[in-house]
């Protein structure tokens, strides 16, 4: 979450102080590609009036809230069974991979799944090639890129 300085800290979006008088937002730090049209928002301190009236706001909040909803605990279900997963050396986690709706990596944004349910999960088949694909590719801009899209495919390959 975007660490706010009330008095101090400034809105990415007008560069004005935030202060009390006015709501704010911290977006989480939702976006791991830098060249996804919402990387701008993550980890960013936020009027809530300019993040309304910006283009891609609306989107942006969708996104964040749908990153901060899938990281509770409660709500890490295997995607194949349904079963919360309690165990974080169970866990495979696919976070936010991308706000394009027409790409077919959009579908596996935030899914959780238990590692010993990785065989039976068909849709595996499919992800595995697109984020081969996207590792190859300059689409995918990260900190570590090479590292964070190989730990993923790693993490599902069997």
């Amino acid at each position: 979450m975007a660490l706010i300085l009330v008095g101090k800290s400034t809105c990415f979006l007008c560069d004005k102080v935030i202060t009390e008088d006015t709501p704010f937002r911290g977006f989480p730090h939702f976006v791991p590609n830098r060249n996804d049209e919402l990387f701008v928002f993550s980890d960013s301190p936020v009027h809530i009036d300019c993040v309304n009236v910006t283009p891609n706001g609306e989107k942006a909040n969708r996104y964040a809230n749908e990153f901060v909803k899938f990281t509770r605990p409660e709500n890490r279900k295997c995607v194949v069974t349904g079963e919360l997963i309690t165990k974080y050396e169970d866990h495979v986690i696919i976070g936010y991979l991308t706000s394009d709706e027409t790409s077919p990596l959009h579908q596996f944004n935030f899914t959780h799944i238990h590692r010993n349910n990785l065989a039976q999960w068909e849709s595996r088949l499919q992800l595995l090639p697109l984020l081969l694909a996207l590792k190859e590719s300059d689409s995918w801009r990260h900190h570590y890129a090479q590292l964070h899209l190989s730990a993923l495919i790693n993490s599902i390959t069997i």
